[in-house]
């Protein structure tokens, strides 16, 4: 069923940085596909910001030696050295791979590929306020509202890119929703796509591997199942491998190639564990732990799990900002936002962080941008 949306207004690099040169010898850029384009330099960018840390390293390995100071900055800087170094690879392996195929993609969401700008749907809706979309342009800092979709719901999951953006089950006047929504901001139209098996609110989900990950969630007990929807088949929801602990209201991301669940509340405690998707994809298994939140924002940036906001008690919302490293299982804190939120939409792009929109400890809407700038380490309001 297809409705059209209601609308509703509201360096170049350095001579000899690189020995490496990604421009094809039989095309010309001008006759290069687009987004061959964009992924040749965004590993060009990925690249650079290896090279950037291990000038960092060096230089903090060379200060430390002479002045006899304790080594922990440097062994912190291996690992993040290490973990770069893995992304880079497996970036130039997905890329190589896009090349190859002739298939379109549609979205990654785990950094690999960075679509920039991006859909935003905001979780803050109710029966007089439906679900509002809009289009954030991280190079402005800028969101450009698109309209209001109808189906009034609450609690529900949004996976989003630049050019879809997906509304994922819910709750509607005491009703658990088993209900997923698109809009297509390229065609302008919003499509009622194949419903989950059982309905579902406080849910979470991302893409990974060109399916949709619809992780735990709430229909009067705490669950623990998994459902997954093929997007390049179609076709309907299947049942995938249950989490082992229950939990609503937490982070899923993909991680070059390996899909992560983080947070959540179990119905008693703030969750603490962390559980990854096995190499089979047969089980989910238990890789490490965290401080426990949920309604937390959570994305992918530089060869680390970020995670920023929601809440740790009934009475309080958070604007403490954490990285998680899987390739060591270590936790680094980060410089806090300046407004606490949740259920809000956390985005990487290559040189930055966003924290968009979301509610206040109050459930006011939320319309400020801020930016965290990992050379400064600071974050800055729009």
């Amino acid at each position: 069923m297809t409705n059209h949306i209601f609308s509703d207004s509201e360096s170049d690099r350095e001579s000899g940085a690189s020995e490496f040169d990604y421009h094809s010898d039989s095309q010309s850029e001008e006759t290069q596909h687009p987004k061959a384009i964009e992924m040749r330099n965004q590993f060009r960018n990925t690249t650079e910001n290896l090279i950037q840390t291990l000038q960092m390293f060096f230089g903090i390995l060379s200060f430390e030696l002479y002045e006899g100071k304790d080594n922990l900055k440097c062994i912190t800087m291996i690992h993040d050295i290490t973990s770069l170094m893995e992304v880079a690879d497996t970036k130039l392996k997905n890329y190589i791979n896009t090349l190859n195929s002739k298939e379109q993609i549609f979205m990654v969401d785990d950094g690999v590929l960075n679509m920039d700008p991006i859909l935003v749907a905001d979780r803050k809706q109710n029966s007089r306020e439906p679900l509002f979309i809009g289009y954030f342009k991280p190079d402005t800092m800028s969101f450009m509202p698109i309209g209001r979709l109808p189906n009034p719901k609450s609690h529900y999951a949004v996976v989003s890119s630049s050019t879809k953006v997906f509304i994922i089950g819910g709750m509607n006047n005491g009703t658990y929703l088993n209900r997923v929504e698109m809009f297509d901001k390229e065609k302008g139209i919003r499509v009622e796509c194949t419903r989950l098996m059982h309905g579902r609110t406080r849910t979470s989900a991302c893409i990974h591997e060109d399916a949709i990950y619809a992780v735990g969630g709430y229909d009067a007990t705490y669950m623990s199942s998994v459902e997954i929807y093929d997007i390049k088949t179609g076709g309907d929801w299947t049942t995938g491998p249950s989490l082992n602990n229950r939990r609503a209201d937490a982070s899923v991301v993909s991680f070059y190639g390996q899909l992560f669940v983080l947070g959540g509340f179990n119905g008693k405690d703030y969750e603490e564990t962390i559980e990854k998707l096995s190499d089979s994809k047969d089980k989910f298994e238990v890789c490490g732990n965290m401080v426990g939140r949920a309604g937390f924002g959570a994305c992918v940036f530089r060869g680390r799990i970020y995670v920023a906001g929601g809440w740790n008690t009934p009475c309080n919302t958070l604007k403490t900002f954490q990285s998680y490293d899987p390739l060591t299982n270590t936790w680094k804190d980060e410089p806090s936002m300046n407004t606490g939120r949740k259920y809000f939409k956390l985005h990487a792009t290559n040189e930055a962080i966003y924290a968009i929109r979301g509610c206040s400890h109050d459930w006011d809407l939320i319309k400020e941008t801020e930016r965290f700038d990992p050379q400064t380490l600071t974050w800055a309001t729009s």
